[in-house]
């Protein structure tokens, strides 16, 4: 997506600002949607369908129900470094939240 512009959040987040409107893609269209109650997070849409979540400030948040059951096994896992691949992973939300725990 193309970033126009940055700017502060009230977390000290660095938020970049995404066109308003449906970005035209292969299979259609995708946007980032972020509420003005949720500075740091934004939603990618992808065909109207929320696809991924994204939080600038806190990466170990996960807003979707499979990320969340996808992380709670990897936190079952003997500690130490990972090797995981997650297909189709839009803003790559799962792949940040499990670095930001398992670093390396």
């Amino acid at each position: 997506m193309p970033r126009t512009d940055r700017r502060s959040t009230r977390t000290g987040a660095t938020h970049a600002r995404w066109p308003a409107h449906p970005v035209p893609i292969d299979t259609g269209t995708a946007q980032v949607v972020v509420r003005a109650d949720d500075p740091t997070g934004a939603t990618l849409m992808v065909n109207g369908v929320p696809s991924s979540f994204l939080d600038l400030a806190d990466p170990s948040r996960l807003e979707f129900e499979y990320q969340q059951q996808m992380a709670a096994l990897v936190e079952a896992m003997p500690a130490g470094p990972l090797r995981v691949l997650h297909l189709g992973a839009g803003a790559c939300g799962l792949a940040l939240a499990l670095e930001a725990a398992r670093p390396g």
